[in-house]
C-alpha cells in the first residue's frame, strides 16, 4: 500500500511526517533543523537514560491514552500510649469511599472523583486528599497532602474495659499530612513500577529491584479528649495534644513483580525509612530533635486483556512519634479498584 505522503528523507521530511502524525523520535534517519535536532537528541538521551528497558523483561503497551474508572477507599488509624502515665490508646477512622473517572495521555492525567459517603448518607466527610506521582524506569516521585477532620472509633482507651469502649465515636481528631517521596530504582532495565501501577508497560518476566530514596514530610495530628475527661489519670491530658513535626528520612527497600501467567501481574513493594525529625512548638513534648521511623508499602494486582486492564492497588504508610512520654503510631491505608481502556 502506498504511503499517504512523500516519504523522501530530505530536509523537509520531518514537516510532512509531523503533519501526518508519523514522526518517530527514535528514527535517526530524519533530518531536523539544528535546534530541533538538539532537542530531539536530548529527548533520546533522556528516554534511554531514564525510561529504557530490556525488552525481554519490559515492553511498552504501544498506547498513549488511557480512560479509567476508579473506586478509592481510604482510612486512618492511630495506636500507642500518651502522657507520663503511658496510657494506651487505639482508634481508627471511618472509611471514606469515592468513585470517578480519569483520562490520561502519557504522563498527564485529569480526573474527577465523587464522595460516595456523601451520596449515600448525606453526611459531609471533611477530608481532602491530593496525590501526584511520576514514574519512569529509574525514578519514582510522589507528592501527597491529606487533610481530615472526622470521627474516629476507639477500640482501646486506658483502663476502660474493651467491651465498654469498643466502637465509641470520638470526634476530637484532626490531621494534616503532607510530603514528598523520591525513589531511585536500581534494576531499572528489568523491573517496572509502571507496569503494576500506571498500566503503561507490560512486565514479561518476573523481576525485582532494590529501591533507595528520600522522604520529606510535615505532620500535624491534634487530639482533644475533653469528652473522655473522667477516664484520665491526669486532667492536663484533656487539653489538645498536637503532634506537630517535620521529618527527613532515608529510604531503602525492595520491589518485586511476579508475572502470574500470560496476563496477570502481582507487585509488592516495601520501603522503610529512618532519619531525622523535629517537633515544632505546640507539641506535648515541646520543641526538640529525635529519630524518624516510618514506612511506605504497596501491593498491586493487574490483569491485562488486550486493550482493557483491571487493577487492585493497596497503599499504606505509617509514622512513629516516639518520645520520653509519648509513643504514637499513625498510619493511612488506601485501597483502589480500577477498570480501564487503552487507545
Amino acid at each position: 500500500m502506498a504511503e499517504p505522503f512523500d516519504t523522501t528523507r530530505d530536509s523537509t521530511y520531518w514537516k510532512r511526517a509531523l503533519q501526518h502524525g508519523k514522526v518517530d523520535m527514535n528514527d535517526t534517519t530524519i533530518i531536523y533543523p539544528s535546534f530541533l535536532d538538539f532537542c530531539v537528541k536530548v529527548y533520546r538521551w533522556g528516554d534511554h537514560t531514564f525510561n529504557g528497558y530490556d525488552s525481554t523483561y519490559v515492553v511498552s503497551t504501544g498506547k498513549n491514552w488511557k480512560l479509567m474508572l476508579k473506586n478509592n477507599n481510604w482510612l486512618s488509624s492511630c495506636i500507642g500510649h500518651i502522657s507520663e502515665e503511658r496510657m494506651p490508646v487505639g482508634m481508627y477512622s471511618n472509611m471514606t469511599s469515592s468513585f470517578g473517572a480519569q483520562l490520561s495521555f502519557m504522563a498527564v492525567s485529569v480526573s474527577y472523583m465523587m464522595n460516595i459517603n456523601d451520596l449515600i448518607s448525606g453526611n459531609k466527610v471533611k477530608n481532602k486528599k491530593f496525590d501526584f506521582s511520576f514514574t519512569c524506569s529509574r525514578l519514582y516521585l510522589s507528592l501527597y497532602n491529606y487533610k481530615g477532620d472526622y470521627p474516629y472509633y476507639i477500640h482501646r482507651f486506658g483502663d476502660i474495659p474493651h467491651q465498654d469502649i469498643r466502637g465509641y465515636k470520638f470526634k476530637g481528631v484532626s490531621s494534616t499530612l503532607k510530603g514528598t517521596n523520591l525513589y531511585y530504582i536500581f534494576n531499572n532495565r528489568h523491573y517496572s513500577q509502571a507496569a503494576a501501577y500506571c498500566f503503561s508497560k507490560y512486565q514479561r518476566k518476573s523481576s525485582g529491584s532494590f529501591i533507595a530514596g528520600i522522604h520529606i514530610f510535615n505532620e500535624d495530628v491534634t487530639m482533644n479528649f475533653n469528652d473522655l475527661r473522667a477516664h484520665f489519670p491526669n486532667e492536663k491530658i484533656c487539653d489538645d495534644l498536637s503532634y506537630k513535626y517535620k521529618g527527613y528520612s532515608a529510604l531503602f527497600g525492595y520491589g518485586y513483580n511476579w508475572v502470574l501467567g500470560r496476563n496477570w501481574l502481582f507487585n509488592i513493594t516495601a520501603v522503610p525509612g529512618f532519619g531525622y525529625r523535629r517537633s515544632t512548638p505546640g507539641s506535648p513534648d515541646g520543641e526538640f530533635d529525635f529519630w524518624s521511623c516510618d514506612y511506605r508499602a504497596k501491593m498491586g494486582l493487574v490483569l491485562n486483556r488486550k486493550r482493557f486492564f483491571y487493577g487492585l492497588h493497596l497503599f499504606t504508610e505509617g509514622h512513629w512519634y516516639l518520645t520520653k512520654h509519648n509513643s504514637v503510631f499513625n498510619a493511612n491505608h488506601d485501597l483502589n479498584a480500577i477498570v480501564g481502556f487503552r487507545f
